[in-house]
Formats: structure tokens, sequence, C-alpha cells
């Protein structure tokens, strides 16, 4: 059976697939941008045969590559690996470079070379009188993407895009030695071995190579090195556009099976389900301490269930269990309300925190609805935890919780757009009390630390 080691492993590699890493990779300082400058002089004869106008736009693009060229290489702590980036360009012939229709140039980001190719279309659209879309790949609402012209600017790293990034650090999760000791163990080994297998279909899918591979530099962490320099390069724009649909739906079907791996382990005979760990530390809670109480149920009675971990599960349809029974002298009459009853212990409430913290982001994020904070990105329900459980004077649990405050505390009253509606204090408030209310745990206050 495989343990909850190998379900953290799991849920790490599934966190790198889901993180979005795309606006740190557009913004990295220190790029190397691959110009195809015989596929735009190529692209301009298609909508004028005027030659002083091509050599114009030819010229000016290449003349704002220089500068931008010259002005990061000024930068001493960048310089030396974007050298380097270049020659494993022409060492690999990344994006298959040929030194006759290929020129290099570093460039400080992503965002530089696209405002060089706007200034180009602007130009293009001044001297020939016809759309700068022709030539920049910009697709209007009601365009065709598949009959998109001109050249965009894709971010592939060596080659590869964002997308593939994630996947890297995914696999690097899984290739540390501590990872591959976990995977070695008899129990492990099966579920281990598919799991990296679903990054090699991906890799093989999006027929990577051995010679790109060795140049990514991530992080089993999920980070990226200060070696590591991401690859731009012009695309004709049509083709651009079905390659990153391939690369959302190839890149989707492999979060899909991460997250099946994941929750077939977590769910594995041997180890608690939250469910199933939930039910075993309120059972604790309730009975009965006594040599005539009798218990009939499928659950077992545990002051504790050590687990910790982050997971995603959804259900169509709600599943009725039927209700243990307790019986015996001192059984309690669960028929009887009693709300100022506390639980038996802050031990006891402190033990399932982690639990709480499962369910926590999808419910804050389910409950994020105007006119509350809306969930857009999801950093925000990701970011709250429930960090401690102690106890108030009067004996009633309190739990503390935590969240990205930068840029949400914003909204809390007594700030600058404090709103009673928007506070992100409500929000979570509500959704601990919707969560432990499946707990059972009484009345309970909840506090941001």
């Amino acid at each position: 059976m495989a343990n909850s080691a190998l379900a953290k492993l799991a849920k790490r590699s599934l966190d790198r697939v889901e993180k979005d890493i795309r606006k740190t990779v557009q913004d990295y300082e220190g790029q190397v941008f691959i110009w195809h400058v015989q596929g735009f002089i190529t692209l301009l004869e298609a909508f004028t045969s005027d030659e002083t106008i091509i050599n114009t736009l030819v010229n000016s693009y290449r003349t704002k590559l220089k500068a931008a060229n010259a002005k990061i290489m000024k930068v001493k702590r960048f310089r030396a690996r974007l050298n380097k980036t270049k020659a494993d360009i022409i060492k690999y012939k990344i994006e298959g470079y040929e030194p006759k229709n290929y020129e290099l140039y570093a460039v400080l980001n992503y965002p530089t070379v696209v405002r060089i190719k706007r200034d180009i279309g602007t130009k293009y659209a001044e001297l020939t009188g016809r759309n700068s879309k022709e030539i920049t790949g910009r697709v209007d609402s009601g365009d065709k993407q598949k009959e998109a012209t001109g050249q965009q600017v894709g971010h592939g790293e060596f080659g590869h895009a964002v997308s593939t990034t994630k996947v890297f650090m995914a696999e690097a999760a899984l290739s540390t030695k501590s990872a591959q000791k976990i995977g070695a163990r008899p129990e492990n080994v099966k579920m281990y071995t598919k799991l990296q297998s679903r990054i090699a279909s991906y890799k093989e899918d999006m027929k990577i190579t051995s010679e790109v591979v060795h140049v990514q530099e991530v992080t089993s962490r999920g980070g990226i090195r200060k070696i590591y320099t991401p690859i731009l390069s012009s695309e004709d724009a049509s083709q651009n556009l079905v390659e990153g649909i391939n690369e959302k739906s190839t890149l989707a079907k492999l979060k899909r099976e991460l997250e099946k791996d994941y929750q077939d382990i977590v769910n594995q005979q041997g180890s608690d389900t939250l469910l199933e760990a939930i039910e075993s530390v309120q059972l604790h809670n309730i009975i009965p301490k006594g040599k005539n109480v009798k218990y009939k149920g499928t659950s077992k009675s545990r002051k504790t269930v050590k687990s910790r971990g982050r997971g995603k599960a959804t259900s169509k349809k709600q599943q009725v269990k039927k209700a243990p029974i307790i019986t015996g002298a001192g059984a309690p009459d669960l028929n009887k309300a009693n709300p100022t009853r506390s639980p038996r212990s802050g031990g006891s409430l402190i033990s399932i925190i982690g639990l709480i913290n499962e369910a926590l982001p999808d419910v804050v994020g389910k409950n994020m609805k105007s006119p509350r904070l809306v969930n857009r990105t999801g950093r925000f329900a990701e970011s709250v935890r429930a960090v401690d459980a102690i106890k108030t004077p009067r004996g009633f649990p309190s739990i503390g919780y935590t969240y990205q405050k930068s840029p949400y505390q914003t909204f809390e009253i007594g700030y600058r757009q404090g709103s009673t509606e928007r506070d992100p204090r409500r929000l979570i408030d509500a959704s601990i009390r919707e969560i432990a209310a499946k707990f059972a745990i009484g009345r309970f206050y909840t506090r941001r630390v």
C-alpha cells in the first residue's frame, strides 16, 4: 500500500503543473530573442512589392533589436549568462537556428520584444496604409485564428512553452534523491513509476528532446534558477495559435492524470481518507469512556489522526451513510441539542487543523462570489490556511488563520478599500464555519493572525 510520503510527492508534482509562472517568465530579466529575419522578409513580400518599404522595415526592426541588445549587455550580471545562451542556441540549433535565416539578440524581457514588434507594425501601417495586424499577428474580436497572418512572439523556453517549464518543475520534484528513495519502497514502486510515466508521455507528445531538457534550469521546489534564460522566437501567427491550443490541451490532460493518481494514492486502503479521519477523531470526542459502552460502526475511535497536505475532490452526488450506533451505560443522547458544549479538549481540535485545510481552499473559492471578493485567479483561495487553535478564557476554541495580505488586506475594514461585503475575514470565517459544521466541534471563534 502506498504511504503518505508518496501522496505528498504526487501532490507536489501536481502543484508544480498547476502553478502560474507565465508572468514570472515573461518579466524575467535577461532573455534571448531568435528573430526569423528571412521569414519576416517573406511575410512583407506577401503584402507589398516595394523594396524600399521592405528594406526600411527590416532595418528598423534590426536597429531596435540591436539597441535592446546593447542596453542589456551593459549589465554585468546578465552578460555571461546571455552569451552562453546564444552559444547554446547555435550549438543545439534551437528553433531550427541557421545563421542565414535567423539573428540572435539579447533583450530585457518579453514585453521588450512585443513593444518593438508593435512599433514596426505601426510603421508598416504608415508606409503602406494597410492594417498592421497583417504582419504583427494580432487577432481582433471576430477574427478566425486559423486565418491569422504575421509573426507572433512565441515565448518558449529553449523552444518550448511556459507550460512545459511547469512540467519540468514537476519532473524535478519527482527526481530528487529523497523522492527516488520514496519511490523505491516496494509498496510505492507501482504508483511512483506511473507518476514518472505521466511526465514521459507529456514530453513525448510535445516532442521534447534530451538536448533541450538539459538546459532547462528549474528547481524541485518550483523555482527558476538564476542561470536560466527564457528564449523568445518569432513564429507564424496561425501556427503559434494552434500550437498554443495543443499545449493547453496536453497540459490539461496531464493535470487530470496527476490529479487521479494523487486521489488514488490518498484513498488506497491503509490510508485514512479525509472523511474517515474526521469520523475517527469525532468518535473519540463523543464516545463516553466506560466498560459497558458499546459502539457499532465502521470507523475507529482515535484521539488524533495525523494527516497533512492539500487536495481537491468533487462529488456529483451526495452519499448518505448509515449513522453509527452507540449504546450502553452513559451513552450520550445525540438528539438533544447542546449549542454551548465545547469539545473535550483543545488538543483534539488542533489535531484536525490539517483536515480543515484540506477543504479550505475549495470552500473559500466556492464562496468567492459578488458582492464578496470574486475568485478570478485562485491565488487568494489557495493562500488561506488555518494555522492554530487555542482556547478562549471561557474555554471555547479559537481558530487562527492567515491569508495573502498583499494585495487583499486592503479590503478589510479600517484599510483603504475597507468594505463590510468584501472584507476577507468575513469570507474566511464563513468558509471555516461551513467546513466545521461537518465536524460537529461546537461553538468556536475565528481570528486572523
